[in-house]
Parts: structure tokens; C-alpha cells; sequence
């Protein structure tokens, strides 16, 4: 696994600014790219989480090389909180969504590029999205698909899958992305089926659920632990992700849960100040898009959670240029769309410009990738 490469490693690694001594979080290990670059860039400790059960085997050639450096834990990045309880952590990377592993393996189910069993189980247990198809009503489909997969056909597909498995049921990835294109016009380069696969994905894993949990851990290791700040970056690849990570920058609740009055302030209660690293949303270069044409829809965030009232622009900080933001307003709070969907809320900001890093977060990438001319 040496030689894989993250969709905006570079990039992550120098809003992460790793230093000599820290605890940091690879939250979603996949093939170990974030890992293996903060170990390579700082004499630092590295815990590793991922609920797949063949990234466990993927992290063991590291395991072997750091021993005393890194750890793994078989587990759902959701819980990364509970499982550095305690500890000491100075910043957490999570790179959201579905793996090139798990995507290049047809017999996981996630890809309608390859023939496969419906799976698309990151964790391989419970509900699979061949269940999904096969049981739920055309009204519950409707409301994955159009939800989870931002698809305006999402009604159409909903009934030509009700229709197709009348006669066969669709367990196969190729059956279900026939479906699909049989009722979805194809519009540019994107297959039809896209949208479909990423709704059954998002929803099986209970993807956007997790992820807003995780970001809620940060204010737990801060609030229960010897943490002092955090830097959190994210790598989102669609806009339900990177919806929840600036509503929670903002301190608007991302998902609607069951909660009381009193619960809904529990951005102004914590006293905790959240620093923006970048001040324009991180996206691939033109040169890492041509390598890697996966990489085009990704979007990359940073911001430093800190318990002071002015948080210090030192934890090893190259990027000092972001603005913080104190929580001290009542967050809004989104509705239900029922059947445990949540409604994400969207407000324009100047957090959805585009942009790559600045001249002076390029310049701190030299200084802290700088490990004779080798490639993160």
C-alpha cells in the first residue's frame, strides 16, 4: 500500500500540520495514504479507524514498519471519539465516502462499472442495497433516491425498479444500473445510474448520519478531554457531505434529532471557538484530476476547534490565514422528511467559493512535505 495515493494528500496533510510529538486521527484508513504521509512528516503517533474488515489487513504492512507510531482500530469513524477517549489529539482527517478499494471490487457491490452482487456494505453486515431495492414501497425508494442521490427522476426509477423486480429480483449491480438507464437520459459524461448507487450507498451505510456524529466528537474530546484544540480537515466528495461540514462549522445542526430545548444551545454552552484554516473550499488540481479522474468532485475544508477564547495560530500552523468564529447565536435546526431521512439545511456563504490554496498554503506545502523530493 506504499504507493497509494489520497485525493488531496498534499493538500490535507499541510492544513493537518502534523508536528513532532502529536496524536493524530486517520479516521477513514482506506489504503493508508493519510497515515503513511503524517508519519512520514512529523515523528508523530497515528491511530487509524475503519469499519471495512479489509482495510484491517491493508494496515498491517504498517503495522509492521511503526509499531511504536501507529495503531488500527476496526471500527465506524462515527465512534473515533469514544475510541481516543482520553487522549490527547491534536488533529483528526476524515476522507468521506466510498474507497477506490471498495469501488474497484466488483464482489463489494459498490460499482455499476462492475458486475457484482448488490452489496455496497462498507462494514459487511446488516441491510444490503439489494435488500433496499427488493423490499422497500416505491414511496420509500422515491425518498432514498431522490434524497440521498439528489435525483430529479427519482420517482421514475422508483417505479421501473417496483416493475422490474415483479418479474426477477435485482440482486446483481449490473441488473440494477440497467434499470436505471432504461428511465434516466444519460446528460453529458455521467452515467445514469450514478445518482441511484450513491443514494443506496449513502443510505445503507447510513453515511450522513455518521459523519455528522463524528464532527460532533471533536466538541467531546474538547469538552471531556486533555485536548486543548483540534485540527479537523475533511475531503468531501458530494454536496450532502460538504452541506453537513459547513453547517457545522456554522454551528446549524445538520441532521434534526430528537432533542430538547435546552440541547439546541449546545454550541453556546461549549465555550469553543472554531477557526476556518481555509478560507475558500480546497479543490483538486487540474495535474491531480488528469492522475486521477475520481478526484474531480472533491472538496476540502479545515478548521481548528480550540477551547481558548483566542486560539493560538501555532499547533504547528503553516495555514494562519483563516477567521474565526465564535459560537454565540442560537443555531437554526432542520425538519424531518420521515422514515429516519434527514433534511440537510442549505445556505449560500463565502464557504462555497472554489479555489485551490493559496500562494502561502503552496509554500508551506515545501516546507511540510518537504522529505527529499518523495511524493505523499
Amino acid at each position: 500500500m506504499a504507493g497509494h495515493l489520497p485525493v488531496l494528500g498534499v493538500e490535507a496533510i499541510a492544513a493537518l500540520c502534523p508536528h513532532d510529538g502529536g496524536l493524530y486521527v486517520d479516521a477513514t484508513f482506506g489504503g493508508g495514504g493519510y497515515s503513511r504521509a503524517l508519519l512520514r512528516v512529523a515523528d508523530c503517533r497515528v491511530v487509524a479507524l475503519d469499519c471495512d474488515p479489509e482495510a484491517a489487513f491493508r494496515a498491517q504492512d504498517l503495522l509492521r514498519e511503526e509499531p511504536e507510531h501507529f495503531s488500527f482500530r476496526l471500527c465506524n469513524f462515527k465512534d473515533w471519539a469514544l475510541e481516543l477517549s482520553g487522549q490527547d489529539c491534536q488533529g483528526v482527517v476524515f476522507d468521506l465516502g466510498v474507497s477506490s478499494f471498495q469501488l474497484d471490487e466488483g464482489v463489494r457491490g459498490f460499482s455499476f462499472q462492475r458486475p457484482g452482487p448488490l452489496d455496497m456494505r462498507m462494514a459487511k453486515e446488516g441491510m444490503s442495497a439489494a435488500d433496499v431495492v427488493n423490499t422497500f414501497s416505491q414511496e420509500q425508494l422515491t425518498e432514498v433516491i431522490k434524497f440521498y442521490g439528489e435525483e430529479r427522476y427519482a420517482h421514475r426509477v422508483a417505479s421501473a425498479i417496483i416493475k422490474a423486480r415483479k418479474e426477477k429480483p435485482l440482486t446483481t449491480t449490473d441488473a440494477l444500473a440497467e434499470v436505471v438507464r432504461s428511465c434516466v437520459p444519460k446528460q453529458g459524461m455521467i452515467d445514469p445510474a450514478t445518482k441511484t448507487f450513491q443514494a443506496l450507498r449513502i443510505f445503507v451505510n447510513d453515511e450522513l448520519r455518521n459523519l455528522q456524529q463524528a464532527l460532533e466528537g471533536v466538541e467531546t474530546m474538547l469538552n471531556q478531554g486533555p485536548s486543548t484544540q483540534i485540527r479537523v480537515v475533511t475531503v468531501a466528495f458530494h454536496s450532502l457531505e460538504d452541506r453537513i461540514v459547513k453547517n457545522w462549522i456554522r454551528g446549524v445542526p445538520a441532521v434534526q434529532q430528537e432533542r430538547d430545548a435546552e440541547d439546541l444551545t449546545r454550541a453556546d454552552r461549549s465555550g469553543l471557538v472554531w477557526t476556518v484554516e481555509t478560507n475558500r473550499v480546497v479543490v483538486p488540481s487540474a495535474e491531480e484530476i488528469q492522475r486521477n479522474p475520481r478526484s474531480r468532485s472533491a472538496r476540502l475544508r479545515a478548521v481548528t476547534v480550540s477551547k481558548a477564547s483566542k486560539p493560538s495560530q501555532q499547533i504547528g500552523s503553516k495555514l494562519s490565514f483563516g477567521s474565526a468564529l465564535t459560537r454565540n447565536t442560537t443555531p437554526k435546526t432542520g425538519t424531518s422528511l420521515g422514515n429516519g431521512l434527514p433534511k440537510v439545511l442549505s445556505r449560500k456563504s463565502s464557504f462555497d467559493e472554489e479555489d485551490s490554496l493559496t500562494d502561502k498554503a503552496r509554500r508551506a506545502h515545501n516546507i511540510v512535505l518537504k522529505n527529499e523530493g518523495e511524493e505523499v
